[in-house]
């Protein structure tokens, strides 16, 4: 502190004076906050562009099958970075805990919030794996009902096929016994 003409002024600027620092034994936890943003943010992102896949399909705008294969990719598109977005979180939780200045107590509470990483991102993995599970048997489901609507389509055609050419053969055979009366007289 200076003594000026009788007013005492800090030497520190004014940015610092009025700026948060960390109390002591505190712990920076900027790193994990923007993993878990970005975290958010990229579920959220995903289930947009997902309604958006659903009501394309809902409204006849792509067809079963594009749907399908397009919301295959997605799930494992959004899988793979929610993954490695949980990863970045884990680290960034990793890397305060490995700090000097943390307490034991601090450890204990960063130890935990990293299970809860862990535990989360793989409940998200095996939601996308179930998602997945589920997309392949609706997608085999289809796949039969359109198998079927074919063959029972097909089957129709066969029969009228066959009933045209029985037709055809009976008007021959009439054509014929008529040839036959006529050259008779």
């Amino acid at each position: 502190i200076v003594l000026v003409t009788g007013v005492q002024t800090c030497a520190l600027p004014i940015s610092d004076k009025f700026t948060d620092k960390p109390k002591a034994g505190t712990i920076n936890l900027t790193a994990f906050n923007d993993a878990q943003n970005s975290l958010k943010t990229l579920q959220d992102a995903y289930s947009n562009t997902e309604k958006q896949l659903d009501a394309s399909q809902k409204a006849g705008l792509i067809s079963a099958s594009a749907y399908a294969t397009q919301k295959s990719v997605l799930i494992k598109a959004e899988k793979e970075e929610v993954t490695a977005a949980y990863e970045a979180e884990i680290s960034a939780l990793e890397a305060v805990k490995d700090k000097s200045g943390t307490t034991a107590e601090q450890r204990i509470s960063l130890d935990q919030k990293i299970a809860d990483a862990r535990t989360s991102m793989v409940k998200a993995q095996k939601d996308a794996d179930s998602q997945q599970e589920v997309l392949a048997a609706n997608e085999t489901r289809r796949l039969k009902k359109q198998t079927e609507a074919i063959k029972t389509y097909s089957d129709a055609l066969q029969q009228q096929v066959d009933t045209l050419r029985q037709q055809g053969l009976q008007a021959a055979a009439g054509l014929r016994s008529e040839e036959r009366r006529v050259g008779e007289e």
